[in-house]
C-alpha cells in the first residue's frame, strides 16, 4: 500500500499487515508485533511512529 495518509495505513497495520523498518535499534511500545525480517537489519512490525 502506497499513501502518504497515516491515518490510512493506521487500519491495515492493526489487521495484521506488517510494515518493513530497517531503523537501526528500532523498538515497538508494549502491544505491537516486532519480528526479524529476512532482510539483514530490519524488522516486520505494525507500529509506525508517529511523523
Amino acid at each position: 500500500m502506497e499513501t502518504n495518509s497515516a491515518n490510512v495505513r493506521r487500519g491495515p497495520y492493526q489487521l495484521q499487515f506488517l510494515y518493513l523498518n530497517c531503523e537501526t535499534g528500532f523498538t515497538t511500545p508494549a502491544g505491537y508485533r516486532l519480528e526479524k525480517a529476512q532482510v539483514e537489519g530490519c524488522v516486520l512490525t505494525n507500529y509506525e511512529r508517529p511523523s
